[in-house]
């Protein structure tokens, strides 16, 4: 989730709107985050009403509620969101949001669990910044998934990371690259297939 990610996607649907679509399938596998201002951003394009996120920390401006406007995408078409161990962060809070206010359905396995929101601080060293955690963020149903995680609806398990990896949001593979036989995938369109 970068600054354009929400420009970058309204393009792409924009080019979609009148094509003959059964359903959506959003690819958070191995996405470890970024900006949270984007996935909230993403999450309103799919949402009519309800909570995406709340942020709670030490002081006054990390305390927020982000709601959902009534501009939607696609409000209608099924919507399925993969994930893995290795979605953490804007990831999760995207995945969250249209789980709990239910307009997708989860496919895959457990999050990472990365319940919180940092800010880069600048120091007195030219170029330096400190990483600072400033506040844990919850679901729109008030839960704290920090080293929790998110359990999606159809869980089926794969293979994030090989066994000499110890970083579980690292992938050697691209996460776009195809493969030959994607279990996910096929359930997710086999999903969309059964609820269009």
């Amino acid at each position: 989730f970068q600054d354009d990610s929400t420009e970058d996607l309204i393009k792409l649907l924009t080019q979609w709107q009148n094509e003959p679509m059964t359903g959506l399938i959003l690819d958070l596998r191995n996405n470890p985050g970024g900006l949270l201002d984007q996935a909230i951003k993403i999450a309103d394009i799919f949402l009519a009403k309800g909570r995406i996120v709340s942020t709670r920390g030490r002081f006054f401006d990390a305390n927020s509620d982000y709601f959902a406007s009534p501009q939607t995408m696609f409000s209608k078409l099924p919507l399925t969101v993969l994930i893995n161990k290795g979605s953490a962060s804007a990831s999760e809070v995207l995945a969250a949001a249209l789980q709990e206010n239910k307009r997708a359905t989860l496919i895959g396995e457990k999050s990472f669990g990365k319940g919180t929101v940092q800010s880069l601080i600048p120091t007195l060293i030219e170029g330096n910044a400190i990483k600072l955690t400033i506040a844990h963020y919850t679901t729109p149903k008030g839960r704290d998934i920090h080293a929790i995680g998110i359990e999606p609806d159809i869980n089926i398990p794969g293979e994030t990371m090989t066994a000499g990896q110890s970083m579980p949001i690292i992938d050697e593979q691209s996460p776009h690259e195809e493969s030959a036989h994607d279990r996910v995938i096929e359930s997710a369109i086999s999903w969309i297939k059964t609820n269009s």
